[in-house]
């Protein structure tokens, strides 16, 4: 029972929430929120008014359009947005639009309700979800294999469902140069999906003997009969990567991550030396927040650990420009947000540091560690030995070619 003279200091013990008294009053889901709020302090400043429908607190028109549609400024997704700029025809892109909800009606799906075999009727090896379908499946495999530059092999097999559209929306992986892959990647997922219905309910169906040349052939055609003068030159691209600080400096890299439905949150950041040496690395588990606020806290996790590493000429990257912007502007959240005045007072401490945006491209060894801190809080003095490849990537100067949009 919580008494009624109970204020909210009454709950945190040394800068830090109560979790075991918290525990024993208020159920899991209030613990799993408080996680990521910081707990109020003698020495913040004083309350301020901010407008809840943008991350800045400032108010503008759309913002409030919005709120009174009912859309959440944290609903919006690059997945979607990606896909909604599609240039191919619409069936593909309604297609693509129920795939990266997760709507197919997949064996596995199937077999959710209904007394259905969840195994893939193709293969037999595996249950048949999305991913299976349009990736894994041995006769999928063997057609990516010969679409793919090989570079991106381990990366393209590797990503969950939705990662897995984000990367192929937004980079060149093919192995002809001569177009746009998200075109190829869209008509081939499509064709995936249709032979392995027709292979289900067609007794006479035969699927193409070379499914890569089927596809590049439907592509180009599809293509010329769109725009020929257009889409046939190459998408203009930038080769971007990780790349190491000065001598003198080091670099630490942030992210923040938040799984589907905003049911779990966590972030992870690496410090790294001049020869893109791992100095140390952090995961840390959030409970649930929202992706803004991940980031926000990979933020104060990475200066914090960086400060205390003694380490006084720091970049700081992380892959979110909304944040980047703000955090530029000081009259923005001066008060209102204890995490953004616990992030300022590290600016303003005696070294020099500069904090600026990067492409995913550049941070995707933050990103697999803040995929790592969805489950738990670590310091990490070593490179983990699963991330070993990602290190060594940009130990050696790997560049990706990523779409200039």
């Amino acid at each position: 029972m919580i008494e009624d003279t109970s204020c909210v200091a009454d709950w945190v013990v040394q800068g830090s929430w109560n979790f075991s008294l918290l525990s024993s009053t208020f159920p899991c889901r209030v613990i799993q929120k408080l996680i990521s709020v910081v707990p109020p302090s003698p020495e913040a400043s004083d309350d301020i008014q901010l407008w809840s429908g943008t991350n800045s607190g400032l108010f503008s028109v759309k913002s409030a359009y919005q709120m009174i549609d009912g859309i959440s400024m944290q609903e919006s997704d690059p997945l979607f947005s990606s896909i909604w700029k599609w240039e191919g025809s619409e069936q593909i892109l309604t297609f693509m639009w129920i795939t990266f909800n997760d709507r197919l009606p997949t064996n596995f799906w199937r077999s959710s309700w209904s007394n259905a075999s969840a195994l893939c009727a193709s293969c037999e090896d595996g249950p048949e979800d999305v991913l299976h379908i349009l990736r894994d499946c041995k006769f999928a495999k063997d057609m990516w294999y010969n679409l793919l530059d090989p570079i991106y092999f381990s990366q393209f097999f590797s990503a969950s469902l939705r990662d897995w559209g984000k990367f192929d929306l937004k980079r060149d992986l093919a192995r002809v140069k001569e177009g746009k892959w998200h075109l190829i990647w869209g008509v081939a997922i499509w064709h995936l999906w249709k032979w392995r219905n027709n292979f289900i309910f067609m007794d006479d169906f035969r699927r193409p003997e070379y499914p890569s040349e089927f596809v590049l052939h439907i592509w180009k055609s599809f293509i010329h009969l769109q725009e020929p003068a257009v889409l046939l030159q190459p998408e203009p691209s930038e080769v971007v990567g990780w790349v190491c600080p000065d001598p003198g400096w080091v670099k630490t890299n942030v992210d923040g991550a938040v799984t589907r439905y905003a049911s779990r949150a966590g972030c992870g950041g690496v410090i790294r030396d001049p020869m893109g040496q791992w100095v140390g690395g952090f995961t840390h588990f959030l409970g649930t927040c929202t992706a803004f606020e991940a980031e926000q806290w990979a933020i104060l996790k990475g200066l914090s650990l960086t400060w205390d590493l003694g380490l006084r000429r720091v970049l700081l990257e992380l892959d979110c420009k909304e944040l980047v912007d703000i955090l530029a502007d000081a009259s923005l959240f001066a008060g209102g947000s204890l995490l953004f005045q616990n992030i300022r007072e590290f600016m303003t401490r005696e070294w020099e540091l500069k904090i600026s945006f990067v492409p995913c491209e550049h941070n995707s060894l933050a990103d697999a560690l803040a995929k790592q801190g969805l489950y738990a809080s670590s310091f990490l003095d070593v490179c983990p030995v699963s991330l070993r490849t990602l290190i060594s990537q940009d130990c050696n100067g790997i560049k990706f070619p990523t779409v200039v949009s």
